[in-house]
């Protein structure tokens, strides 16, 4: 009886021990997010690349690839614990996910059906080509630098430093 006496608070104790955040913890966390964005970035390389081929069949191959991908990517994230018994950094993730899908769906599929569709293109084509990547583009750096505001103070309360990427 003693012994489950002295076992109950011990038990109590680690349990609790295990339950606080660390700063290797919220590395660990951070980590694994990004290793989930960073193949929803690779996945969108590549369907820049599949665009540069002008190739139809390749191109639509890549968008619906990427599209899977950004899908499954979420549901990765819905699938992680919430850190520190808040949802904010999958929330933020999300937000870069929703950014992915709204590119691929707008911009990049009407640079598809441009490129990948038209016989011959004309300099209007090229000039809404143009137009459709800067907008990608602005839309992609406004969220990046958004997560990366985001990210940057949850390191600083975290206390770790996010390295960047060149």
């Amino acid at each position: 009886m003693k012994k489950n006496l002295l076992f109950l608070p011990v038990l109590a104790l680690l349990f609790v021990a295990c339950s606080f955040e660390t700063s290797e913890k919220a590395v660990k966390y951070n980590d694994d997010m990004i290793a989930i964005q960073s193949e929803v970035d690779e996945a969108l390389v590549d369907f820049l690349d599949a665009i540069d081929t002008f190739d139809a069949s390749e191109m639509e191959a890549a968008r619906t690839e990427t599209l899977e991908l950004i899908e499954n990517a979420v549901d990765d994230v819905d699938a992680m614990r919430d850190f520190d018994k808040k949802d904010d950094f999958k929330k933020e993730m999300k937000k870069l996910f929703a950014m992915y899908k709204d590119i691929t769906e707008n911009e990049l599929t009407e640079v598809v059906d441009l490129v990948g569709y038209t016989d011959e293109m004309t300099d209007e084509d090229w000039d809404r080509y143009d137009e459709l990547y800067a907008q990608a583009l602005e839309k992609y750096n406004k969220a990046f630098d958004e997560f990366n505001d985001w990210q940057a103070e949850f390191a600083k309360k975290w206390d770790f430093e996010v390295s960047k990427s060149e």
